[in-house]
């Protein structure tokens, strides 16, 4: 039965999965009834026969993947023993990562050339989705849309909220020119803004082996984010006000301005909005 403590464990290593393609309703790995969980060393492509036929990235120009062909679907929620993927990529898929339960944490996931890379709680669900998900050296790299944060809670698969998700040393790459139909879509959002709760540590590259960027957006300027503690790692938290005025900041961002000699406060990155300890704006 759909419930706490649901399905039996699961220890998953070396093992690839192939789908045909990325146009087709399907899961690779469908994991919702499964309680204790282990992924190692696990390869799963969407591209499946563009591969067998001889094509390698970018498998040419492939239109984007559906929303409904996803790589891995997680937990039901209310897992109590810990779930653990590391070294887990996926490749093409309309979702890589369907993220979701309690006690995850990844480690060196990789997911690239999809529709979303990541998405959290974007699955119908039976128990709690509360405890925390943790993301370490994981990737997103030229997917369409960057990650989205769905529902998540405790109240009979209706929204709750609240649940922590962190993303450690986390990277993104984004080129119009490489991603699934060759135009860019979201950037990182929650459907109902201010939902979710975390911290995320970030770099993220516009271009092939281009430096860190310090001057591209991150969430989508609907409310959603503002839950976390957001910090773009290639930012200084000591700098000129000229190099300050570079960055695209996060909401609530700290920033030591060495020419003002005092502490800023970002209240709205779109704008550039930073004001000091008692509010004063400062350009």
């Amino acid at each position: 039965e759909q419930g706490i403590m649901n399905g039996s464990a699961l220890n998953l290593e070396n093992v690839a999965v192939w789908a045909p393609d990325s146009q087709h309703d399907l899961r690779a790995l469908d994991l919702r009834r499964v309680n204790s969980l282990e992924l190692r060393n696990v390869r799963l492509n969407a591209f499946g026969k563009a591969t067998l036929d001889g094509l390698r990235y970018p498998y040419g120009n492939p239109p984007p993947p559906v929303a409904g062909n996803i790589g891995v679907t997680l937990t039901d929620g209310s897992n109590n023993a810990p779930v653990n993927l590391v070294n887990v990529s996926a490749t093409g898929f309309g979702q890589g990562f369907q993220v979701g339960g309690e006690h995850v944490v990844m480690v060196n996931c990789a997911a690239t050339f999809g529709l979303y890379g990541f998405t959290f709680g974007n699955y119908p669900y039976h128990c709690a989705f509360n405890h925390p998900i943790t993301l370490v050296n994981c990737c997103d790299e030229q997917n369409v849309n960057m990650p989205l944060f769905a529902s998540c809670g405790d109240n009979g698969g209706e929204l709750h909220g609240l649940q922590e998700v962190t993303m450690v040393s986390f990277n993104f790459e984004r080129v119009a020119a490489r991603v699934p139909g060759r135009k860019l879509g979201d950037l990182m959002r929650e459907t109902r803004p201010g939902t979710w709760r975390g911290q995320i540590g970030f770099t993220t590259q516009p271009d092939w082996n281009a430096v860190n960027s310090v001057d591209l957006p991150l969430w989508a300027e609907d409310g959603s984010g503002t839950g976390f503690r957001t910090v773009n790692n290639a930012h200084k938290s000591a700098c000129t006000s000229e190099e300050r005025r570079s960055y695209y900041p996060q909401y609530m961002q700290q920033l030591f301005d060495l020419d003002l000699n005092k502490m800023l406060i970002c209240t709205d990155p779109a704008k550039r909005k930073w004001v000091d300890a008692l509010g004063n704006a400062c350009p």
